[in-house]
């Protein structure tokens, strides 16, 4: 099942707007780059990660986008999302994001790859997993709450569009839950 959400909202301003981007063609090699502002209006591919969060029973971790945010403030998300800087791989930006994001070290495995497309915000986007079990000191100012839910609850109810809702979430995080689920039916024996 693949959720498709009118999600419209009013972009805010951003305190990484001037950030630099990579901007990628069609198959994801780095053309130039672009403030971050410019490539989302612009609507040009770049990348971005995204990493699934599981404790060890089974649930995962979803994460309350800052009221603050440009995008989807107030939604709840992929437990770790955000974009690979210029210079920078997609390893290398997962394991930054899930320390800035989290504040939390872990092995991470690449499991699900998704197209830059319009249900990406034309981002090419690599789905990580990694287990933690421990303490989440999460970055306030980026998330306002953190919290455990099971698999397929999620998976089937995580697409109400009611604010406040315990199951708003956002449509490109549920894409990647869902594409990070098919990915590990795969993988697995």
């Amino acid at each position: 099942m693949s959720p498709m959400i009118n999600q419209h909202e009013i972009y805010q301003t951003s305190s990484t707007d001037e950030d630099f981007l990579p901007i990628v063609d069609e198959n994801d090699v780095v053309v130039g780059r672009g403030r971050r502002r410019d490539v989302h209006s612009q609507k040009l591919r770049h990348r971005a990660v995204h990493i699934v969060v599981m404790n060890r029973a089974g649930q995962v971790l979803l994460q309350l986008r800052s009221r603050g945010k440009d995008s989807h403030p107030g939604w709840w998300d992929i437990s770790v999302g955000g974009h690979v800087d210029v210079d920078e791989d997609y390893d290398q930006a997962a394991t930054r994001e899930l320390r800035e994001e989290l504040g939390i070290a872990a092995p991470l495995a690449c499991i699900a790859r998704r197209e830059a497309a319009p249900d990406s915000g034309w981002e090419f986007v690599r789905i990580y997993e990694c287990t933690h079990d421990g303490e989440i000191p999460f970055h306030r100012g980026e998330i306002d709450a953190v919290r455990w839910v099971d698999v397929a609850e999620l998976l089937a109810r995580g697409h109400s569009t009611q604010r406040d809702d315990e199951w708003r979430v956002t449509g490109s995080g549920l894409l990647s839950f869902h594409a990070w689920a098919r990915g590990k039916e795969r993988r697995e024996p």
